[in-house]
């Protein structure tokens, strides 16, 4: 985390690892989410601060399977508080929007996060 006014890095954590559960991890043509991937590193593309004590990060993973997910941490500690785990490809099968052909790559792939409130 970096203080702007004094452009000092004021504290880091690892964004860690996250265990996946029902996801599709053979291109084989047919959508199969029965496999398990465990210690998977987050490696986040996009952050977004979520007021002032929370912030998202979207963990779209650059090796070994992808994270395919999403992460909402505190500020403070960086304690994840919130993990998205495999939801995200098993919601995206569902409606019919998973590519089957990323099943051995990284799934659905998120590249960044924005939050926003509404009126």
């Amino acid at each position: 985390l970096i203080d702007l006014a004094t452009k000092t890095v004021v504290d880091s954590f690892s964004a860690g690892t996250v265990d996946l559960a029902m996801i599709d991890t053979k291109e084989e043509d047919l959508i199969s989410q029965t496999f398990f991937k465990y210690s998977i590193p987050r490696e986040p593309d996009g952050v977004s601060f979520v007021g002032n004590d929370y912030f998202a990060t979207a963990d779209e993973g650059d090796m070994d399977g992808g994270s395919r997910g999403f992460t909402i941490y505190h500020t403070g500690t960086g304690a994840v508080v919130f993990s998205s785990g495999s939801f995200m490809d098993q919601y995206a099968a569902a409606i019919g929007h998973y590519q089957e052909g990323r099943s051995g790559n990284k799934g659905v792939e998120p590249e960044n996060c924005v939050f926003g409130t509404y009126e």
